[in-house]
């Protein structure tokens, strides 16, 4: 592993929350801690890569690295997972399928709405008052 002083970890911390946001898991699990009683990265290399080219070549732009995250193969491969893989890799810390997640309240709102048609992509619009059943009476 490369030795990372200063922002460098700075960097890895970041790297691996956004990774853990995208992915379920961070590459280091214990989040809180990347100390010598913290959990080892499963991808150690991947880590430090991510991490020096967040700070040198993105310069740290949370959007750039979001978007390298979300357009890399690892994260637009299918959540699909087959038995094998399963058996194999049950936490998945080695990648083998995409993330599979809870969605947020949120999210599930925001899909009801899109499948009703209802969905108002604009900010700070007016609030969604969907139809509501008329009282008997």
């Amino acid at each position: 592993m490369v030795f990372l002083a200063g922002s460098a970890l700075t960097a890895r911390v970041a790297v691996n929350r956004y990774w853990e946001q995208l992915f379920g898991t961070g590459l280091v699990e214990t989040l809180e801690d990347f100390g010598s009683a913290g959990e080892p990265p499963s991808h150690p290399e991947l880590l430090d890569w991510l991490a020096l080219h967040f700070q040198r070549d993105l310069h740290w732009n949370m959007k750039a690295l979001l978007k390298e995250l979300v357009l890399s193969a690892t994260y637009r491969q299918s959540a699909k997972v087959t038995p094998s893989l399963q058996a194999k890799d049950p936490r998945n810390r080695l990648l083998a399928h995409g993330p599979q997640q809870r969605l947020t309240a949120e999210m599930v709102r925001d899909q009801a709405l899109v499948a009703s048609g209802l969905f108002a992509p604009m900010i700070g619009g007016a609030p969604v008052m969907p139809p509501q059943p008329k009282s008997v009476g």
